[in-house]
């Protein structure tokens, strides 16, 4: 989370690209979930967060989630 608030205002999309178990973990405090987010190797994620600051996310963030592939 603390690789996002660093992001410049002026960007509107963003690629995070990780490892697992660390990966899955994030996907599940941005959307405030008990459930663990089971992202297999090579796995894609839509995160789709609300329009604040970068510096503003905080757990249980996210509109949308959907595992893509």
């Amino acid at each position: 989370l603390e690789a996002l608030c660093h992001c410049g205002e002026q960007l509107r999309t963003v690629l995070l690209v990780g490892h697992n178990p660390g990966i899955s973990e994030f996907a599940c405090q941005l959307i405030d979930s008990d459930q663990p987010v089971s992202l297999t190797t090579a796995g894609l994620c839509q995160i789709v967060l609300p329009g604040v600051p970068w510096r503003a996310l905080g757990p249980g963030m996210a509109r949308t989630f959907a595992i893509l592939r």
